[in-house]
């Protein structure tokens, strides 16, 4: 789990921040259901919802994702965040059950290299 004080350093990433956000804006629409999915403190759920989503499902298991409450509702985006503090492994999420997995229906972001420099790349 990642510290306050190691969210805060990515956050201050602005080359990771502009390019999640630059995708993010390219890819959320007013019907799009996003999953934050390792949420951190919510920064890109809060910029899903600012895109337009229409829901966004923020999932982390650290407890810095409490944070997110407070940010959302001072954003007027706490009616389309839906925050999950725990395991993402043993979760389930209302909306998406009812959809169907055909081509074109779920896209999203790749994530290749977000680890901290002290922290092995996962495979």
């Amino acid at each position: 789990m990642y510290t306050l004080r190691e969210f805060h350093g990515m956050m201050r990433d602005s080359a990771r921040v502009g390019a999640y956000a630059a995708a993010l804006k390219d890819a959320v629409s007013p019907s799009s259901i996003v999953l934050d999915l390792g949420a951190g403190t919510g920064m890109f759920s809060l910029l899903a919802c600012a895109f337009g989503a229409k829901k966004v499902y923020s999932v982390e298991g650290a407890a810095a994702v409490h944070h997110l409450k407070l940010l959302a509702k001072e954003n007027g985006f706490s009616d389309r965040i839906q925050i999950f503090h725990g395991d993402s492994n043993k979760i389930t999420l209302p909306d998406v059950g009812r959809l169907r997995a055909s081509a074109g229906r779920f896209r999203g972001l790749r994530l290749l290299h977000t680890h901290l420099r002290t922290e092995p790349l996962t495979r």
